[in-house]
């Protein structure tokens, strides 16, 4: 159960982060509208920003005009002419041959909110970029050498060289926010991990800064004793979580990588499994999805007393009697008595008519001790609708068609292309859409549909050190952003057709 929970919040997490990368993608788009000309570089203008903000929570860049020009933007009919001509005028006051950088400013507020965004633009032309602002409606302001207007929530500032776009929420003195945010422009530049991940390249870069984002959203900080704070504020000083977004022909990539003290690192938990053992106890047939977990439980169960007791209490609490018993007797290594840290699921035959639900197997690993715990709780009528649950020497096994059950410990499970590390990782998993039927899933967001026609496959890979996610797109030769765009453009028509005036 333990591991589930964790599975679980580990998804949300990376979900959130993709969803948080592309929410921050939209902005700065929509921010390119600012820009000039100069010698100052924008990525030190960022770095130094940085280096003068204890409060960034998040910080990249965006590489606009690469990001264009996969959408094949230009050949977009009526609209390509457009937006080729827009980013014509544009390009004479950005410098769009630089990416554009971005921080985001804590603490949160309404809890999910930040205080500020910023955006960092390279200028060419300060007067023409002005003038072109001041014909859209905005009212410039000069105070030492600095050009600013504010429109609601927007405050924008241009010197010769950087414009900075800022987005906050709630009351505000706009000249001391613009001018404050300048003047750190010119202090020392950061080094170490900062710096290093300032030079990573890639369509959309982002880097999480652990301990103000941990601080900033996390309330049950506040409720932890003094020397507790202390020193998980120590443990997370420094640490950034950088995960690269690249959209290439047939794929998108997103890759993360971890910049961790030797400390941190020594506390993370997932194991490498190089023969992936796992795959001996998930069945046969041909897998269309796929979750895998290895997992030091030990290393865990010592995290997780020293710095997180209540979720041992909660998990605890979820076990049932028998499990709570266990749990209760299992010293400070009550978990490690009762797991040995393997956890895997997958989905196998397809789902029969009307059931919308496929058959999968399951494997959890178990102790000795969690053997006896599981046998005990089997007693139980548990009145499964559907399946069958069973244990043997190394864990527990579940399975919804004993056609596809464990023959014999040999891995006689077929996986999809691409999947060759499923198992390896601390934590692996996989879905192939290519033979599954749209109709089995209830979507009830278009992007989920839309999804479905553009992704053959999804691949994840994560251990200690960091990750990767690969969309792989049914059509390998196009960019995959391209791909998108062409079939939003089909639907948006095809509604417009249907329109009946």
């Amino acid at each position: 159960m333990t591991i589930f929970i964790l599975t679980i919040e580990i998804m949300i997490r990376m979900k959130s982060i993709i969803y948080f990368t592309l929410v921050t993608f939209s902005l700065v788009l929509l921010n390119s509208c600012s820009s000039g000309d100069g010698t100052q570089n924008v990525k030190d203008s960022l770095s130094a920003y940085i280096n003068g903000n204890d409060q960034i929570m998040v910080f990249g860049s965006a590489d606009i005009k690469r990001v264009l020009d996969k959408t094949d933007y230009k050949n977009i009919p009526k609209l390509g002419v457009l937006l080729d001509s827009e980013m014509s005028e544009l390009n004479k006051m950005i410098d769009f041959s630089r990416p554009i950088y971005y921080a985001i400013e804590g603490p949160m507020i309404k809890g999910d909110t930040p205080s500020a965004i910023y955006s960092f633009v390279q200028v060419k032309s300060k007067e023409a970029l002005i003038q072109k602002l001041s014909k859209d409606g905005f009212d410039f302001t000069n105070l030492q050498e600095i050009d600013y207007a504010e429109d609601g929530d927007f405050v924008l500032g241009v010197s010769d060289h950087i414009a900075i776009i800022i987005s906050k929420q709630g009351e505000y003195e706009a000249e001391k926010l613009i001018m404050d945010a300048f003047s750190k422009l010119s202090g020392n530049l950061s080094g170490g991990s900062i710096a290093e991940i300032l030079e990573e390249e890639g369509d959309i870069v982002m880097a999480v800064s652990v301990a103000p984002t941990y601080l900033n959203t996390n309330s049950g900080h506040d409720d932890l004793s003094k020397d507790k704070r202390k020193d998980i504020e120590e443990l997370i000083s420094g640490a950034y979580v950088q995960t690269v977004m690249k959209f290439e022909e047939g794929a998108l990539f997103i890759e993360s990588k971890n910049y961790f003290s030797d400390d941190l690192f020594n506390l993370m938990f997932f194991k490498e499994d190089k023969d992936a053992t796992i795959l001996d106890r998930l069945g046969s047939s041909e897998a269309r999805l796929g979750v895998a977990l290895n997992i030091d439980m030990k290393k865990m169960q010592t995290f997780a007393n020293k710095y997180s007791s209540e979720t041992m209490e909660e998990i605890a609490n979820s076990m049932g009697d028998y499990g709570k018993i266990a749990f209760m007797t299992g010293g400070k290594d009550a978990l490690a008595t009762l797991f040995d840290g393997q956890l895997g699921a997958v989905s196998t035959g397809k789902s029969e008519q009307g059931d919308g639900f496929p058959d999968f197997n399951a494997y959890i690993g178990l102790t000795e001790r969690g053997l006896g715990i599981a046998e005990l709780g089997m007693m139980v009528d548990f009145n499964l609708q559907r399946g069958q649950l069973t244990t043997a020497d190394d864990g527990a096994y579940f399975t919804t068609n004993s056609a596809y059950s464990n023959k014999s410990k040999k891995n006689n499970l077929i996986l999809p292309n691409g999947c060759e590390k499923f198992g390896k990782s601390g934590i692996s998993a996989f879905i192939n859409f290519e033979d599954i039927d749209i109709n089995e899933f209830d979507f009830q967001i278009a992007s989920g549909e839309r999804l479905l026609k553009i992704v053959n496959s999804i691949t994840l890979y994560y251990n200690n050190e960091g990750g990767r996610i690969v969309l792989k797109a049914k059509n390998g030769k196009e960019n995959i952003l391209e791909q998108t765009v062409d079939l939003i453009l089909k639907e948006f028509a095809n509604e417009l057709n249907s329109i009946t005036i």
